[in-house]
């Protein structure tokens, strides 16, 4: 029906729409990255991970919605507060892969499929790229330390040739491969494909204060699960809604062409108007849809000097860091620019991201060399990407 290439760039989407709302309202809004909570009674503190020297004043929240995903019982071990166990989350494993053989075997078709075990896994076009999932494993210990297992990568290379065995998909045809953890109910027994993937709501009320803690949920009821809980809360605190955001378009939305010609056809109008390569408005179009217009009129004096190894403006690079919470290098290759998706990610992109931390403040030049070095470390062990 759909499919969302980026659920990274959703999120950040959503930010956007919850600042215009704070603006139009004369509210604060402000999110904070990178932070740790500690609790003390009713009293909270926020410390930052990036600046350890940092402490924001103390305050008492009438709420704290823990909305941690598969990590929320270590949420809620870091700020002490008793539970008994909410997350039994179990591994997905996916691989990206540029083979074209595969692609044009693929077409524009998505193919589900029963693997040997019995599991539902698929085949998707990625624009010029195919992903392909996912695996089903239970797991234990930190979510945020999960990576692709060398058996769950066999099982989908495996899965492909079994229906596609003239592709002869090898283990060397993997560009990247990504993992990530379910927060599904805890459920001791059973198989890990008949653990609930509906959503629920954990309340605590204590010497901590109220605390809600959201349990399952999957990106398809993201939106029905907000306004579950955006109403249990506003009922407690004694208020109501006064908007529903079942029709409210998403930022990047509005006006959006509603055929591949008027789509074509704006494009090429905005390439005009900024002096830009029709390349360079595709790509931005990728990740902002039409808000791209209201941001590349916020260039000062917008060139067409380009992020290295890419058809991205360096302007929009240092927008994006100042107008998108982007702090450090993984922000921008995985969540903000989507590089991780470029089948050739340079080691002149990551050098010239982080020369754009600098220029914004965000990295001190002489932590240049130990920042890329760790990432490059990062990006083999969590994807098994290498940039050279």
């Amino acid at each position: 029906d759909a499919q969302m290439r980026f659920p990274e760039r959703f999120v950040v989407a959503l930010l956007h729409d919850c600042q215009k709302i704070a603006r139009q309202k004369g509210l604060e809004f402000e999110l904070l990255t990178y932070h740790q909570l500690s609790l003390q009674n009713r009293n909270a503190q926020l410390t930052s991970l990036l600046n350890p020297g940092f402490n924001h004043e103390l305050f008492v929240p009438k709420v704290i919605i823990n909305a941690s995903g598969a990590c929320g019982d270590l949420t809620l071990q870091q700020v002490d507060v008793p539970s008994p166990r909410l997350m039994g989350g179990t591994k997905g494993s996916h691989i990206i892969t540029f083979n074209q053989k595969l692609r044009e075997a693929l077409g524009e078709q998505a193919i589900y499929s029963e693997a040997s075990d019995g599991r539902l896994v698929f085949i998707l076009p990625f624009e010029n790229s195919t992903l392909i999932g996912t695996t089903d494993v239970r797991v234990e210990g930190n979510p945020l330390d999960v990576t692709a297992s060398p058996e769950e990568l066999d099982y989908l290379v495996g899965m492909v040739n079994m229906v596609f065995p003239q592709v002869g998909l090898t283990s060397d045809d993997i560009n990247f491969h990504y993992s990530g953890v379910r927060p599904l109910p805890y459920q001791p027994e059973g198989k890990a494909a008949s653990i609930s993937r509906d959503h629920s709501i954990k309340e605590y009320e204590g010497p901590s204060g109220w605390i809600v803690t959201l349990v399952g949920g999957k990106l398809t009821s993201w939106r029905a699960f907000a306004e579950k809980v955006t109403d249990r809360i506003l009922k407690k605190l004694g208020k109501s809604y006064h908007s529903e955001s079942k029709t409210r378009l998403i930022p990047g939305a509005e006006h959006y062409p509603q055929t591949p010609d008027i789509l074509k056809a704006e494009q090429d109008r905005l390439a005009e108007k900024y002096q830009q390569s029709l390349a360079s408005i595709q790509t931005l179009w990728t990740l902002q849809g039409t808000m791209i217009e209201e941001i590349l009129d916020s260039l000062p004096d917008l060139s067409t000097e380009l992020l290295p190894g890419t058809s991205i403006p360096r302007q929009y690079v240092l927008w994006t860091i100042n107008n998108e919470w982007g702090e450090t290098v993984g922000d921008l290759v995985e969540r903000r620019l989507m590089l991780i998706f470029d089948e050739n990610l340079q080691a002149a992109t990551l050098q010239a991201l982080a020369e754009c931390l600098v220029e914004t403040g965000k990295l001190d030049a002489t932590q240049i060399p130990a920042t890329l070095e760790s990432y490059r470390a990062h990006l083999q062990k969590f994807y098994g990407k290498a940039v050279h």
